[in-house]
């Protein structure tokens, strides 16, 4: 029996970007990575330049490329920087951070889940999965309790699930 359990299904992105404080530390430190990272490609570059023709300089055009991806991404991540807003889960209810066991009605399957920002996640050590606060599931266990139903849509059509426990980080 399918449960309908699709954490990356996300037709629709959510309009604002909600962040746990650990996601968003994780972000600010991956700035400051970039950051440094621009100050050492920006030296290649010199050095590059330094050999003077540019036309044939293998070396100076790798640089640029590097400088171009580098500035993309830290462009992207000050955009979520701005835009962020920064949210510690209500004790005892779902929110950004929360991490829950919840019970797939129809199969009584379990899973434990770790509601995230859109950010991308993998699976964590403990074996939750990532469910986006964005998602058909992620939206509608925002802000329920354990013992609350929730239904939400999946590829596999309506899913019915029973929260069983929510822990924040």
């Amino acid at each position: 029996m399918t449960t309908g359990f699709s954490p990356q299904y996300n037709p629709r992105a959510m309009s604002e970007l909600t962040l746990s404080p650990q996601e968003y530390e994780r972000l600010k430190a991956r700035l400051e990575e970039l950051e440094r990272a621009r100050r050492e490609v920006a030296r290649e570059i010199a050095e590059a330049a330094a050999q003077k023709d540019l036309s044939e300089n293998a070396a100076y055009h790798a640089a640029k490329e590097k400088q171009a991806f580098l500035e993309g991404e830290i462009a992207q991540i000050l955009q979520k920087i701005r835009t962020a807003k920064v949210v510690r889960p209500e004790a005892g209810k779902v929110g950004v951070g929360s991490r829950v066991r919840l019970q797939h009605v129809a199969s009584e399957q379990v899973f434990h889940v770790l509601i995230v920002s859109d950010i991308n996640h993998s699976p964590d050590a403990d074996g939750e999965m990532p469910v986006s606060a964005g998602s058909p599931l992620g939206q509608a266990l925002l802000g329920r309790a354990p013992g609350e139903r929730v239904q939400a849509e999946t590829p596999q059509g309506t899913q019915e699930y029973v929260i069983l426990e929510v822990l924040s980080r």
